[in-house]
């Protein structure tokens, strides 16, 4: 999902990873949630991420 901002040059970006997590008790993959603000750098062409706003393990 993602959510353009108003300024047109702001995004909520959702993403979902998984990792093998090993060490810890729940150990194995799990898969995360997390929703990052990305603006788009118009010098460079790239996004970038400004902000964690929201993180979960799903």
């Amino acid at each position: 999902m993602t959510e353009v901002l108003s300024s047109g040059e702001q995004y909520d970006v959702t993403i979902r990873q998984q990792f093998y997590i090993t060490g810890v008790e729940k150990e194995g993959l799990r898969e995360f949630e997390s929703v990052y603000r990305m603006e788009y750098n118009s010098e460079t062409g790239i996004f970038e991420a400004v902000e964690l706003i929201d993180e979960i393990e799903i």
